[in-house]
């Protein structure tokens, strides 16, 4: 399957004049091939990626267009409800829980968690997620916003990783006041928690702890865009 890097995607030189260039419609052909299930040994996974050789500005671009960090900023006020099966209190079965709770006060900043274009903003019951918005990523990724008190941004805008974009509420069906966040890869729901906890200071993080993604060839693609 053929995969968009993103309609009008920025990024930053970051070792050269900080200017922004843009990626129009780069295509990756048959994605799904080069960035598919991995089942190496984390060891041998690291041994491929060589992380030592990554460049500052190949980690900058990495955390600029892959979703990484806590959309609520700086705040945590705890987890409120796990990434996978669970019984659904409101629903009363056993359900799969897409993405990670965040307990949150109504009103609580939410921030795109990394570049991307808005695809879905919208203020109503959507489902169960209530007042959502989605942003697609590069390379495949997407994260989801959920039960909003408020929406601050339009579909079909350009969101930057840090931008605000929303206000956490408790509409759809919600327990209480959080923020449902999911990051997804060609659509499939992934472990949030993982991309939570990722950050620059802990760069190979993430290699270890998801083994959905054929990060190498991803950071060979990366490479190539850089050259």
């Amino acid at each position: 399957e053929t995969m968009l890097l993103g309609n009008a995607a920025l990024y930053e030189e970051i070792n050269q004049r900080m200017e922004e260039i843009t990626i129009a419609s780069d295509k990756v052909g048959n994605l799904e091939e080069q960035i598919g299930v991995n089942n190496v040994p984390n060891e041998e996974l690291l041994e491929r990626i060589n992380v030592a050789s990554i460049t500052v500005a190949q980690k900058a671009f990495f955390m600029k267009f892959i979703p990484n960090g806590n959309p609520l900023g700086g705040n945590f006020f705890g987890l409120a409800g796990a990434f996978g099966p669970r019984f659904h209190p409101l629903i009363g079965e056993w359900k799969q829980h897409t993405g990670l709770d965040l307990a949150a006060p109504i009103g609580t900043a939410v921030y795109a968690t990394a570049d991307g274009v808005v695809d879905f903003a919208d203020s109503g019951y959507n489902g169960g997620y209530g007042k959502l918005v989605k942003i697609t990523h590069s390379f495949g990724f997407k994260t989801y916003y959920a039960h909003l008190s408020s929406v601050l941004i339009e579909a079909g805008t350009f969101v930057k990783k840090g931008q605000l974009i929303a206000k956490t509420g408790n509409t759809g069906v919600s327990t209480g006041p959080h923020l449902h966040y999911e990051v997804r890869f060609l659509d499939n729901p992934i472990q949030p928690m993982n991309f939570v906890q990722w950050d620059m200071k802990n760069f190979d993080f993430i290699f270890t702890k998801e083994r959905s993604i054929e990060w190498q060839s991803l950071l060979a693609t990366i490479n190539n865009l850089m050259e």
